[in-house]
């Protein structure tokens, strides 16, 4: 019977190793697990797992240790994973059947990376089950690939079922920057070698992840240019050029972009979305609502497995059903809006919760401006999450003169470091014509309101009420600075400034 080693690269890996490892249980016969110096329980707890342990002095070359745990596995198949990488239980019963099979070849394999922080997850397709065939060697300093010296020997390339879940890139915003900050420097080394396009491509993605706009739009650029990507990375890099554009305004920009993008990928949920949103904002309601349920039932396709694509980005589908229910409110679209509202108590069925029977009431109770009962409140303050929060607090503004204080208090308990609740608990006030205490909770979360012109705009109204000019123009100044730029804003600020001077 053939062999399958499992191959590893480590450093301090203890807190994700034993998942990754009894996730193999049963289909890897060997173990091959290459230290680069960890000073952690990593290395006791692969020999727990009778793995064999090697140690390799790290030359900041991810493809040379890759390669160092190649020349010490003996299988007949080669696995190679991250100690932040999953196998999937259908995924054995995949394996088991290629490894029995004397076929040379290589396997892409699905490699989907969990990623919360920032509501989507996503997908792309890469060799990493193989043969093990004499003269097989990794390329790359960073993002290592085996595949190119599969195609050198003439290594047939299938794709599988096979999945792998990456944990990695499921960590805060400031543990993403470390990372990428760790990795640019590598990349800029391997650029200065290979100046290929995937390399501009990964350079482009790291200098987004560190917020550096400038260079990141270079790079996309430059990898655009290039003639060794795939159509599905050019379309990765239009979409990221389109987000960029639409984030500074520039729509028509972000608009040719996310065009250029759909062409070359048809299979793209968020640049359909992104689309939508981008359509939105120039005044297109109709394309802006067609674009969005493209969005939809493609990923309900995608999220059943129903796509051929190399790279598939996917969102959770409440993100898209909660935006196309404020579409559709803003269109005034009854067709739609009773589709999207089925289809989220539909969502909160196939999780099994007892909230999806109260969905639909609760919101056509916020919409018709009824106060809501205390099991009705409890239910939609447990609603509110990173996907749903702009269309609920959209309808609690919407119904805020007949909701109750202790509900208010309650929102504001729970998430008051959101600018829009902020928003919402100081016009509650405002409106009670409690004017102190509407400004004080501003001022007091003057760091969070000061990304959010909307709410800025709320406090200059409130000061303007009372006459404090002085304080109205300190505010309108920083408005004035950061969102001054945006047409709609110009013409806002130009306003408030008859208003005050």
């Amino acid at each position: 019977m053939p062999k399958l080693s499992l191959t590893m690269i480590v450093k301090n890996e203890e807190k994700f190793l034993p998942g990754c490892l009894d996730s193999v249980r049963g289909i890897a016969d060997e173990i091959v697990l290459v230290d680069t110096g960890s000073t952690d329980q990593t290395i006791e707890i692969a020999k727990k797992y009778n793995a064999k342990v090697y140690y390799y002095e790290w030359v900041n070359d991810f493809s040379s240790a890759r390669n160092f745990a190649l020349s010490k596995a003996e299988g007949d198949w080669i696995l190679y994973l991250d100690a932040d990488e999953r196998l999937t239980e259908q995924s054995i019963r995949q394996i088991e059947k290629i490894k029995s099979s004397d076929k040379t070849a290589g396997y892409f394999c699905t490699v989907k990376s969990i990623d919360n922080e920032n509501s989507r997850d996503n997908s792309m397709r890469y060799i990493r089950l193989f043969k093990n065939v004499p003269g097989l060697k990794f390329s790359g300093t960073v993002h290592e690939q085996i595949s190119p010296s599969l195609k050198e020997l003439n290594v047939p390339l299938y794709n599988s079922q096979i999945t792998i879940e990456h944990l990695g890139y499921n960590i805060s915003i400031e543990e993403k920057s470390k990372k990428a900050t760790r990795n640019l420097s590598l990349l800029l080394e391997e650029y200065t070698k290979n100046s290929s396009g995937y390399n501009a491509f990964q350079l482009a993605n790291t200098y987004n992840i560190l917020d550096d706009i400038p260079n990141s739009e270079k790079y996309f650029k430059i990898a655009l240019e290039s003639k060794d990507i795939t159509n599905a990375l050019k379309a990765e890099c239009y979409c990221s050029l389109a987000l960029i554009a639409h984030k500074e305004f520039r729509y028509e920009e972000a608009l040719k972009n996310v065009d250029l993008s759909i062409n070359l990928n048809k299979e793209q949920p968020f640049a359909y979305l992104l689309a939508s949103k981008i359509f939105l904002q120039s005044k297109n309601g109709i394309k802006a609502s067609e674009y969005c349920r493209k969005s939809y039932d493609l990923n309900k396709k995608i999220m059943k497995g129903n796509s051929s694509g190399d790279i598939m980005i996917y969102l959770d589908n409440e993100e898209i059903i909660c935006y196309g229910i404020q579409l559709a409110i803003q269109n005034n679209d009854k067709e739609n809006l009773h589709f999207y509202f089925k289809e989220y108590e539909k969502y909160y069925q196939s999780k099994n919760t007892r909230i999806s029977i109260k969905i639909q009431k609760i919101l056509n109770k916020l919409l018709s401006k009824q106060s809501l009962n205390n099991e009705e409140e409890d239910v939609l303050l447990n609603l509110i999450n990173r996907y749903s929060s702009d269309l609920l607090y959209m309808l609690i503004e919407h119904s805020l003169s007949v909701q109750s204080e202790s509900f208010i208090e309650r929102l504001f308990n729970l998430y008051k470091i959101q600018s829009s609740v902020l928003k919402i608990y100081s016009l509650y006030y405002f409106e009670r014509n409690d004017i102190a205490k509407a400004i004080g909770v501003l001022e007091e979360n003057a760091a969070v309101i000061e990304k959010d012109a909307s709410v800025i705009i709320y406090l200059i109204s409130y000061y303007i009420t009372v006459k404090s000019f002085k304080n109205a123009s300190k505010w309108l100044d920083l408005l004035e600075k950061d969102f001054g730029q945006i047409p709609q804003m110009a013409a806002v600020i130009n306003k408030i400034k008859t208003q005050i001077y």
